[in-house]
């Protein structure tokens, strides 16, 4: 009985383990998916992206000049 307790204790950390690594892959290749994504559409569809930007700050607060400072900026580099 100690063995089997002592094989099932074993397995099932092995287990989550495995579980959490994939899961944590998971989410790094889903992350990068999407970067990717964001990547190409600021490439090849900027006015879309740039309104996109304008949409979230609006709802945000920012209007008028300022809005249009903040996007500027956000549009300024690629990474950012």
């Amino acid at each position: 009985m100690l063995i089997l307790g002592f094989a099932n204790l074993l397995a099932d950390g092995f287990s989550m383990s495995i579980g959490a690594y994939l899961a944590a892959k998971a989410d790094a290749d889903n992350y990068q998916k999407h970067k990717n994504i964001e990547y190409w559409e600021i490439e090849h569809l900027p006015a879309t992206e740039r309104e996109e930007i304008r949409t979230i700050y609006r709802n945000k607060g920012f209007e008028g000049p300022l809005l249009e400072q903040v996007v500027n900026v956000i549009c300024s580099d690629k990474d950012r």
